[in-house]
């Protein structure tokens, strides 16, 4: 298994322990059960920015989890899309070169980190996850970043789903 790789056997879900089949795809529903996730994990509260940037985060979470029904994943973008304090950063490229449409969480008053999601335009399929901090003056460091260059389901714990890198053809920032 190479660095970053990941398996996981019958029944479970992977990091998100979250059987993705079951989700709703009612914006109003999905928001109901990430709100309880959320009020489970953190006491973040409701309608602040942070909170909005925790469940932007745990949205781009669960769209790593790339075996979701496409409708799902649908109503997962759209959430993820009408969140407080999400910016649509437009045509970007992680440092891989992976590249796609990005939107970011807002960066608080005073710098702090802020996080932003890249998706392939085409797909919807999540590419990359970045975490940035910005400085009091507005200066901007990539703290982290994971590009998703495969992924998918196989029926053993033995096999691995080939890499193809593909990206849009976009421009970095």
């Amino acid at each position: 298994m190479m660095a970053g790789e990941s398996t996981f056997g019958p029944g479970d879900y992977g990091p998100m322990g979250i059987d993705e089949f079951t989700l709703p795809t009612d914006q109003s529903q999905l928001s109901q059960v990430i709100a309880s996730h959320l009020a489970s994990v953190t006491s973040v509260q409701p309608g602040s920015v942070e909170y909005a940037a925790t469940e932007f985060s745990y949205i781009g979470s669960l769209l790593q989890e790339t075996a979701a029904p496409p409708a799902v994943q649908a109503a997962l973008l759209t959430l993820a899309q009408n969140l407080p304090g999400i910016t649509l950063i437009g045509p970007d490229a992680a440092p891989d070169g992976v590249s796609g449409i990005g939107f970011a969480t807002s960066v608080p008053t005073g710098g702090g980190p802020s996080q932003e999601l890249i998706f392939n335009p085409s797909t919807g399929a999540l590419v990359a996850h970045e975490d940035w901090s910005t400085d009091s003056l507005g200066s901007k460091t990539l703290v982290q970043w994971t590009s998703f260059v495969a992924g998918g389901v196989v029926d053993n714990t033995s096999t691995t789903v080939p890499a193809s890198v593909t990206s849009s053809p976009t421009t970095s920032n």
